[in-house]
């Protein structure tokens, strides 16, 4: 099994590539779970429920064009699902891509004196993750 490199992951949001800012991505998948345990048992057992998630990406501030700051800000103001591509493997013909429509949750900036500004930001899932290939 081969490894991959995270220097080729691309982030889209809202049809935008944000990638060229970003230099982190943390998909969290999650799956509810339903405890039904009943009297006289001697562990815990449960019952898997529904999807949930979310993205945290982040990366250096920028003031280039569609950076980061100007992006999603007005997203998360506006409180509409957008949709959003994650590519762990670049962009390419049968590479894999996951696609999610997303809420911006959160959206933090940090500017530490001896070092460069950065940004994150948490995108909550909503709605159907769709995992394929990339025709």
């Amino acid at each position: 099994m081969a490894s991959r490199h995270g220097k080729d992951t691309v982030t889209i949001i809202n049809a935008i590539d944000i990638s060229q800012y970003t230099n982190s991505c943390t998909m969290a998948d999650e799956t509810a779970l339903h405890k039904t345990t009943c009297y006289g048992s001697t562990r815990d057992s449960y019952q898997a429920g529904i999807g949930d998630g979310t993205f945290t990406i982040g990366g250096i501030q920028n003031d280039g064009v569609n950076n980061p700051r100007d992006v999603l800000k007005p997203l998360k103001a506006a409180a509409t699902a957008v949709p959003f591509i994650y590519r762990l493997e670049g962009t390419g013909s049968g590479k894999a891509q996951t696609s999610v429509s997303v809420f911006i949750k959160t959206f933090n900036e940090s500017s530490p004196v001896g070092d460069n500004a950065t940004w994150t930001a948490e995108l909550q899932m909503t709605g159907a993750l769709t995992e394929t290939d990339q025709p």
